[in-house]
């Protein structure tokens, strides 16, 4: 299972903030999850240059780097865009790990805490 994909509108959305970067071979679409919100952990997402411990993957010529600490964490994600009208776009995880979120979608609980504190 790959550890995350981009459906072709992210991953075109991506590819646009990358395509000013182009005199930088080395920079990609950087995501981390760390803890933070109501709900314990939130995506940390940045068109970056990789770092120390990424772990980099290739989707259709974009560069993804995943921090290694937060593999585990997306496992399987499946990245989509959605419109929310005028004109606002905005990047979502379909993440199977996630099992409770808060309820203006920041943060997120995902399987491994949730059972951990149970």
């Amino acid at each position: 299972m790959p550890i995350i994909t981009l459906t072709e509108a992210a991953h075109a959305h991506v590819q646009s903030f990358l395509e000013p970067l182009s005199a930088s071979p080395t920079a990609g679409f950087r995501v981390a999850v760390k803890k933070s919100g109501c709900s314990g952990f939130a995506y940390i997402l940045d068109i970056t240059e990789p770092q120390k411990d990424d772990v980099c993957l290739t989707q259709k010529g974009v560069q993804i780097f995943i921090a290694a600490d937060s593999i585990k964490k997306i496992q399987g994600s499946i990245v989509d865009l959605i419109d929310k009208g005028t004109g606002q776009k905005q990047l979502v995880f379909n993440n199977p790990n996630v099992v409770d979120a808060c309820g203006c979608g920041e943060s997120f609980v995902i399987k491994e805490e949730n059972e951990k504190g149970a």
